[in-house]
């Protein structure tokens, strides 16, 4: 592969960002990023799918989630096949990220959210093979952005501010909606009955948590056999729920978590505890939603919202079945003729409100 394209454009790029909270955007840059860009692509097609240059005009900002990515994706298609042309690897995003030119952000070992593009030796090592990963934010690279700014009127008015996008960048969360997943031990009981296995199972369990944490963004272990996860990421949090249900499942008396799932609104604050800055949730209505929810989920299952199910990726999503009444056993749930389960805690609270969906656990 010729990668001293590849190289180029990182060069531009790094020349085009500046620090700043509003787009300064520097014309003779830009443009000769673009132009750059365009010989970048012109020398790939051939070695990679790159995509039709219709693309760029069905892009209205620099960052992405994936359910923007996948309608647009399905808008480019069916404009393709309008102009009777070559459909068969068609999910244009797929080959942006093999190119380096579409980002995604990852959390790294220090459990900081970190901007990723693929480096031109990773496009050397395995430029076509790579697919695109599930992830919530995907970030067009910079050297785009004359490229599609031209073909999309709502590019620059919607573009993003409150980070600089570049690979190796750092990337603060703006928003206030999360997901979370409340969990408990459905039989934890016959486990407090011997003292001996209490004991065991209460060490067992708190080295469990402490490698699963580090899954996600928060999480607490709470009364001994109550779990509260949250993240950005709805396959992150499933995922960490997954990890403890195998962990649970392979004491000496198995066990099994039920967890409850939303999406909705959190705000963290610092406390300071032994020396340390801790953040904890102060003010979590989208953890008491998902507390909610988790007494009517079935041993080894989780039963989340419907807002949960579509932030997963395509893969975890078919996991989860809508529920129908027969398995929804407990008080304060209602499942109406329209599948929308009504669950309410008391006459006081405002109830949950949403279609519900369960998926096993092991």
């Amino acid at each position: 592969m010729r990668v001293e394209f590849v190289t180029s454009v990182n060069r531009m790029v790094t020349s085009c960002l500046t620090p700043c909270s509003s787009v300064e955007m520097e014309p003779s840059v830009d443009q000769g990023a673009g132009e750059i860009v365009w010989h970048y692509l012109a020398e790939m097609r051939g070695l990679t799918d790159v995509p039709d240059g219709s693309l760029f005009g069905l892009i209205p900002s620099n960052v992405l989630d994936r359910s923007t990515l996948q309608r647009i994706a399905e808008t480019y298609l069916a404009r393709l096949q309008a102009k009777e042309l070559d459909a068969s690897d068609a999910h244009p995003f797929c080959a942006l990220y093999r190119l380096g030119l579409l980002g995604v952000v990852r959390r790294n070992r220090e459990q900081k959210d970190i901007q990723i593009f693929r480096r031109p030796h990773d496009i050397e090592h395995d430029g076509s093979k790579a697919t695109l990963p599930a992830e919530r934010h995907y970030l067009i690279h910079p050297a785009l952005d004359d490229i599609i700014a031209q073909a999309s009127s709502d590019y620059i008015p919607a573009f993003h501010t409150r980070n600089v996008i570049g690979h190796g960048n750092r990337w603060r969360e703006g928003k206030i909606f999360k997901c979370a997943a409340r969990g408990n031990l459905s039989s934890f009981s016959r486990v407090l009955g011997d003292p001996v296995v209490g004991e065991h199972f209460a060490r067992y369990l708190s080295g469990e948590f402490e490698k699963c944490k580090k899954e996600v963004e928060y999480a607490a272990l709470e009364s001994g056999d109550s779990v509260v996860l949250v993240d950005d990421s709805a396959d992150r949090v499933l995922s960490a729920a997954r990890s403890l249900q195998r962990a649970v499942r392979r004491f000496q008396m198995p066990q099994d978590f039920r967890f409850g799932a939303a999406v909705g609104a959190i705000a963290f604050s610092t406390t300071h505890t032994e020396g340390q800055s801790v953040r904890v949730p102060s003010a979590g209505i989208v953890i008491r939603a998902a507390a909610r929810i988790e007494p009517h989920a079935a041993p080894g299952t989780m039963l989340c919202t419907e807002e949960f199910l579509a932030e997963l990726d395509g893969r975890s999503r078919v996991l989860f079945a809508p529920v129908t009444p027969a398995p929804l056993q407990g008080a304060g749930l209602l499942l109406g003729d329209d599948s929308v389960a009504v669950i309410r805690k008391n006459d006081h609270e405002e109830p949950v409100e949403t279609r519900l969906f369960q998926a096993p656990l092991g």
